[in-house]
This record gives C-alpha cells, sequence and structure tokens, in this order.
C-alpha cells in the first residue's frame, strides 16, 4: 500500500465474468406465462411494465411490478401465473456461480425507472448498443446480489452434470442417469431433490412441457413432430401429459396462444 493509503495494483487485463444472455425479449400482450412448474438450466431477469403477473413456489409468492426486478436462479422450480396481458424485458442467461441459490431475488428498479422506460426505443433504434446496455443491466443487478450468493453453499457438481444430460436428451431415464454418475439410484434422487428442490422426472416433465409450450406458440411444427422433439413416443403420450400438465390439449393451447 502506498503512503497516501491506496493500493498500488497493475494488470494488464481484466476477465469478462462467465455471464451470457442466450435469449432476451420485450414482450407486449404476453399469453405464454401461466405454467404450473418452470425450472430451467439458465438464470432469468425479469422487468414488467404493469403488474397483474405473479410467481409462487414452495415458501413465497412474488407479485411483479414496475419497480422491482425479478431475478431466478438457474434450477429453481416455481410456478408462473398472468391475469391480463402485460409488457416485460426478459432475459435468460447462463452464469455458473458455483453456489447453489435456492431463492429468487427481488431488486428494487426505481433508480432505473427512467433507463427502462426508454428499452423500447433502444431496442427501435439503437440496435448498436442495445447488447451494451443490456449486459449493463444484468452486471449492475448482480453484482447487486453477489454477496447473497456467495452465502450460499456450493453446488453439487454432479447434479450439474445430470442437468446437462436432461436438457440435452429429453429422453433419458433415471437408470441412465445415475449410471452417468457412478451411483446408485436412491441417492442419485435424494442428492437431486437436495439440490433442486424437485425429483428427477419432476425436472424432466418441467423442461418438455416448457419447450412444448415455446414450439406451440413460436413454430409451425405439427403436434407429432413437437411430440418427438420434447421426447414424446407419439402424439398421444405427448398429449396425455402436456393436458395433465397445463389442464388443456396441446392444440387448443396453440389456438389460445396465437389468437
Amino acid at each position: 500500500m502506498s503512503k497516501a493509503g491506496v493500493i498500488n495494483y497493475t494488470s494488464h487485463e481484466l476477465q469478462l465474468p462467465p455471464i451470457r444472455i442466450i435469449q432476451h425479449g420485450l414482450v407486449r400482450q404476453h399469453n405464454q406465462w401461466n405454467n404450473s412448474n418452470r425450472i430451467a438450466p439458465f438464470w432469468r431477469f425479469y422487468w414488467n411494465l404493469s403488474g397483474g403477473v405473479s410467481i409462487s413456489f414452495d415458501g413465497g409468492k412474488i407479485a411483479l411490478s414496475p419497480d422491482i426486478v425479478l431475478i431466478i436462479p438457474a434450477n429453481f422450480s416455481y410456478a408462473s401465473e398472468a391475469k391480463n396481458k402485460f409488457s416485460q424485458l426478459y432475459m435468460h442467461f447462463d452464469w455458473d456461480c458455483g453456489f447453489n441459490v435456492r431463492t429468487p431475488f427481488v431488486c428494487s428498479a426505481i433508480n432505473e425507472m427512467k433507463m427502462f422506460a426508454n428499452i423500447w426505443h433502444w431496442y427501435e433504434n439503437d440496435a448498436h448498443f442495445f447488447s451494451l446496455r443490456m449486459y449493463s443491466i444484468l452486471f449492475k443487478y448482480l453484482a447487486d446480489i453477489l454477496g447473497e450468493i456467495r452465502q450460499t453453499r456450493k453446488s453439487d457438481r454432479r447434479i450439474l452434470k445430470a442437468i446437462a444430460i436432461i436438457n440435452s436428451n429429453l429422453k433419458v431415464s433415471n437408470q441412465e442417469l445415475a449410471r452417468a454418475l457412478h451411483t446408485s439410484m436412491d441417492n442419485f434422487q435424494r442428492l437431486f431433490k437436495l439440490e433442486t428442490g424437485t425429483t428427477p422426472h419432476q425436472y424432466l416433465i418441467a423442461r418438455r412441457m416448457e419447450k412444448a409450450q415455446s414450439l406451440l406458440t413460436e413454430g409451425e411444427q405439427c403436434i407429432e413432430q413437437i411430440a418427438i422433439a420434447c421426447g414424446y413416443q407419439n402424439r398421444y403420450q405427448f398429449s396425455k401429459a402436456f393436458t395433465k400438465f397445463f389442464k388443456t390439449p396441446p392444440a387448443a393451447l396453440r389456438n389460445r396462444l396465437k389468437s
């Protein structure tokens, strides 16, 4: 340390944090929100321009509104509900922070309200710097919650490996996952529930259903093709599982989401 009390430190390069936005959107009048069990291998960032939207989970419920930002960690199970149409900024991002974060974060958006109000203008008129703005917003909020994250326990790398396998192969069985982790079936299921708060089967079904919901909304694939893409043998097996999960058949949900 120098005599002035300033640490003398020089480095020629500062590594970027291992964070990558894999999907983002500015969604108006969004219909694809109601889901009884959302869980994914990536983190989520939400800011809503209006209310009437919420998430619920074991231990709480959070209503989204313009004065908060909601950050949901990877592999966290929750239900989402919308009572009306709404506008939303969202980001899905990969971040292997090394910790098993088991709670969402509610952050104040009051000081950023003016900035958020300009997001639609940036998106439509300032494409060159839009990526920079999105990352700067994300980094700011992650820096704010970093202290809380570091108080949680370390992630179990074995379960992260299992999650990666599931998301690359929606047909995988629990037996195959246990073998890949070189452990017994009982131990695998116990460790998975401890890490994620849900069972491997529940996680697999949730990932299948979220993919199906996305394909029904965004793509032009027929129900048979979607069934195969989501790990089912045929459309009948898929339709039965989908109807049980969403309380409506896939064809009916497609029509409603596109209306």
